[in-house]
């Protein structure tokens, strides 16, 4: 597992508190899931039949 570190302007922070707490999640569950989600929307990952994650791209740092 990997920690990913950002940072997002304050009123930008205080939606993000604000869906968690509506939604009961920690930040750091919806943040994951926003980035998963994204990657998946540019065709980075996808899932397999099984439900493991396969790289479908190859990302450049």
């Amino acid at each position: 597992m990997a920690y990913v570190r950002y940072k997002i302007p304050d009123e930008t922070h205080q939606i993000l508190k604000s869906v968690c707490g509506k939604l009961g999640l920690k930040e750091s569950e919806l943040s994951r899931i926003a980035l998963y989600e994204y990657l998946k929307s540019v065709k980075a990952i996808e899932r397999t039949m099984h439900g493991g994650i396969t790289k479908k791209l190859r990302i450049r740092h």
